[in-house]
């Protein structure tokens, strides 16, 4: 998750941000990537984030493009457990939230 770069927020997860100064920060001009940050954020909490992802994900894949998405999950997850794995120095908890998340994206494909 991003941290705020500025403001009296600064180092702040966006997650922990007050409801009006997320919706100010969607007025302001800002870069990449905290835009897309901010526009993310204000989409999870209006609970429409995760159901516009998966219905546009869903429509987008088809065939081949299932097959590609599932290598796609797999080299995601051997590239992470090759720096999360508590057998070269990572972190249990991560390792494990790592394999949930991924299995949870493969049965969606």
């Amino acid at each position: 998750m991003l941290r705020m770069p500025f403001g009296r927020f600064r180092g702040a997860l966006l997650q922990d941000l007050p409801q009006d100064y997320l919706e100010w920060l969607a007025t302001v001009e800002l870069r990449q990537p905290l835009r897309s940050a901010v526009k993310a954020e204000r989409l999870r909490r209006a609970g429409t984030y995760h159901d516009e992802f998966s219905q546009e994900f869903e429509y987008r894949l088809t065939g081949a493009d299932r097959k590609i998405a599932r290598q796609i999950v797999e080299n995601g997850r051997r590239a992470l457990a090759k720096i999360s794995h508590p057998d070269l120095g990572g972190d249990h908890a991560v390792m494990q939230r790592i394999n949930v998340v991924a299995d949870a994206m493969l049965e969606n494909l």
